[in-house]
Order: C-alpha cells, then structure tokens, then sequence
C-alpha cells in the first residue's frame, strides 16, 4: 500500500491518537496537492497510482463524519482537491454522498460536506459547473428552509477547546459558500437568477435572537457595540447583513427587486403571526427595516427610477411609525424588551434618515414630540456609548422639521449644554456641535435660540 492511503487510514481512524491524526491529515492535504495529478502547478513526482486513489476515495468520505473540526477540516480540503481533478469522471459518487450529508441531520456531517463544497466551488471549472449547480442549490434552499426550525432551544453545550461546532458554524459556511460563487465571475449568474429566494432567507437570519435578547436587555451599551458599523463581533445577523450587502453591490437592481419582494413577503407572513398571537412577530419587522436602511439608496434610488414597485410611504407610516405605539411614552420602533431601548434609536436614525432622502418627511411629523422626548429620556440613562448614538440621532431629528425644532428649541439648547458640561470629550461634543450648527442654520429659530447659544458660547471658553 503506498503513503498516502496510509495517511488517510490514519487520518479517518476513530481509536487513533488525537495529536497522529491531526499531523496526519495535514500531511494528506499536502500529499494530494503534490502527489495526485501530474498537471498540478504544485506537482512533484511520484504521482498517486490508480489503486492507491481508489482506496483513497473510498477512506476519506468517513472523515466528513468526524467530531474533530481540525481532521473534519482537513479531510474536507483533500476531498475537493480531489474532485477538482477526479470528479465527475473518477468519482461519480462524490455528489451524491455529500447531498446525503447535508440531509442526514448531523450536525459534523453536514458541516463537512460545507466545507467540501465552499472549497470545491473556488476552483470548479466551466464543464463542471453545469454539473454541480443544479446538484447543490436545491439543497442550499433546503437548509435555509428548515435552517429556523432547527435552533437548539436547549442550553448550550461548551465544545471541547478548539473546537467551534453547532448551527452557527453551518449558516456561516453557507454563507461562504454563496460568498465563493459571488468571487467568481463564472458563476455569479448563478447567484443573481436565485437573489429572489436567497433575499428573502438572508432576512430570516438578519432576525435578532433569543441571545441577543437576553444580552442587550442586561447590557443595552452592548448593542452599541455589537452593531457598530466596527463591531469585533461576527454573527448570523452580521453575516447576513454582509451576504444582503454583498449581493446589493454585485446585483444593485436586481437586488433591489428581489429585497422589496422579500419584504413584502415578511411583512404578509408577519402580519399573519401577529394575527394568530405569535409573540415575536416583530422580530421580522425590525430585520426588515435592518436590511432596507441597509441598502436605502439602492431602494430609494429604484423606487424614484420606477424599476421596483415597492410601497415606501406605506411601508414607513404602516410598518415603521406604527411600530413607534408599540411602547408609550418612549415611542419605540422595536420592543425588544422594556430595557433594551438603544436597539430602537437605531432604527429610529435609520429611518428618519430615510424619510429625508425619499422626500416623505411629512409623515414623520406627528411623531417627533414623542421621538425627541424619548431621546433626552434616553440620554439620561446610560453610559456615553448609548448617549453618542442618542445625539447623533437627535442630529437628524433636529433636520426634519424646522419648525418642530425652533418650537423645541428651549429643550433642544438646555439639554445639550448640559451634555456638554457632562461629556465635553470626545465623540459626544462633536455631535453637540453639529446640533447646535443644525440650529444656527435653522431661520425659524433664528430669534429663539441666541440666549440659549451665547451660553453654550460662554461656556465652551
């Protein structure tokens, strides 16, 4: 038996020694780059006998299976190496057992059988390709489709260290995988014949979770964090957010299409849940307004254009504003719970920002008192993480209306000097200046706000 059979029995051996499997893996990696085909850029002789790479094939499908994402990882890289020279021809089989992993239900096994495929997909040729796009996307489709009806409810296990497993590592590899196709320009048409479905469950992941939930109500600035456009953090939503971005700046109008339908989609199958007393029904609202503020000038843009027919007036006073009743005196966009406040002055930004570049401000206006009271009751409350996001919004809220604003200003200047005097550093005073150059420039408030500004003058000397 030649050397490398002998590394992939080691490799995919169950009873082995932990450390020879992972060295042995890695070495078969190698082994298949150098050693497998002659026409290899990285070739070395001797090249793999044809009994050597049958055995080879028939090994290396087991370690897919495998608990261990370090062999598993291994193991799946020397597969699509392999397919790139041997499939269809060599091994006609390949396809169909990685279809039965992704199906199976278990977890390593459909993780394995990602990997292969992200991998494959980055060197898959114009014959294959045909081949293996009618093959795979079906199955895609499926585990998007059952994908949230599969969350573990249960409290969560603590992998062994070095390890990352679990449903979070499948629906990222999906994601690489569509992020692959969209890389190469040979199948990129592949993509934006399938955005319509794609859009619509990329917005099922951009929903908030339980987690999250649970965080952001005990820790409101960690929202500010963890969806700061400079954010460390990388989850499904924020993977989401960048596949819907992806897609947006590769396929503008096509996306735009397919986003307003998926959002016209959610919001039918929401208003349904919500009819029916499911109680997170506007967890797809507030993913909805997430992804078309994401992509506002794209829509904004399509919409104007005539070349999506979607109904942003509706959309903004029957989704959007009247989701601000869903809690009294704050006006909120989104519930999250009755702390977790920060989420919906984001949504609030986004969206006040959004009715100024459609030219729809007009609706806005019976809900800026209760906004801007919102706002200051805000500001009093939290660290100044959240007060940052506070007067940054208070920025734009100050440009919707001028008369609003020079009627409030007796609010607007007070509380702002004493943001000042509290937080004269950093990001927050550059905010304050902006409001007060809001304010300058506003000719209803012209008279008003002299009094108010030479104070704040004297006191930033």
């Amino acid at each position: 038996m030649e050397f490398g059979v002998h590394l992939a029995e080691l490799t995919v051996d169950p009873q082995g020694a932990l450390a020879i499997r992972q060295l042995a893996s890695v070495i078969l990696k190698q082994y298949v780059e150098t050693h497998w085909c002659s026409q290899s850029e990285k070739f070395r002789p001797p090249e793999t006998t044809e009994r050597a790479k049958v055995a080879i094939r028939e090994l290396l499908p087991n370690g897919l299976r495998e608990s261990i994402s370090k062999v598993r990882s291994s193991v799946a890289y020397a597969v699509s190496a392999i397919a790139h020279w041997d499939w269809p021809e060599a091994w006609p089989e390949l396809f169909n057992l990685l279809m039965e992993m992704l199906v199976s239900g278990d977890v390593n096994a459909v993780h394995g059988a990602m990997r292969v495929l992200t991998e494959f997909t980055r060197e898959v040729t114009d014959t294959q390709m045909p081949l293996v796009a009618p093959v795979i996307l079906p199955e895609m489709y499926k585990i998007f489709t059952m994908a949230e009806f599969t969350i573990p409810r249960g409290p969560p296990s603590s992998p062994p260290p070095g390890e990352v497993l679990g449903f979070e590592n499948l629906v990222f590899s999906i994601f690489e995988f569509v992020h692959a196709l969209l890389e190469n320009n040979k199948f990129k048409n592949t993509v934006k014949k399938a955005l319509p479905e794609l859009i619509y469950y990329i917005l099922l992941y951009m929903q908030i979770t339980e987690e999250q939930i649970k965080v952001w109500t005990a820790n409101p600035q960690q929202f500010v964090e963890d969806e700061d456009d400079d954010t460390f953090s990388y989850t499904v939503r924020i993977a989401a957010q960048d596949l819907l971005l992806a897609v947006a700046a590769d396929f503008q109008n096509e996306s735009a299409t397919a986003l307003a339908a998926a959002a016209t989609r959610h919001l039918q199958e929401a208003e349904q849940a919500k009819n029916n007393g499911a109680e997170h029904w506007w967890k797809i609202h507030e993913a909805c307004m997430l992804a078309l503020g994401s992509v506002k000038s794209i829509i904004t843009d399509s919409v104007k254009n005539g070349r999506i027919h979607f109904d942003m007036h509706g959309f903004l006073t029957n989704v959007v504003l009247a989701d601000l009743n869903l809690s009294g005196t704050l006006g909120r966009v989104i519930r999250v719970t009755a702390e977790c406040q920060t989420l919906e002055i984001s949504s609030k930004q986004r969206y006040c920002d959004q009715l100024k570049i459609s030219e729809s401000t007009h609706v806005l206006q019976p809900f800026l008192p209760s906004i801007l009271d919102g706002l200051i009751h805000l500001a009093t409350q939290f660290s100044s993480e959240v007060l940052n996001l506070v007067m940054e919004t208070l920025c734009i809220v100050c440009t919707v209306d001028p008369a609003f604003t020079a009627s409030v200003e007796n609010k607007i200047c007070p509380f702002t000097i004493a943001i000042f005097l509290k937080y004269s550093n950093g990001t927050c005073s550059s905010y304050i200046r902006k409001v007060r150059l809001v304010l300058l420039l506003n000719p209803a408030a012209e008279n008003l706000i002299n009094d108010n500004l030479n104070e704040y003058q004297f006191i930033q000397r």
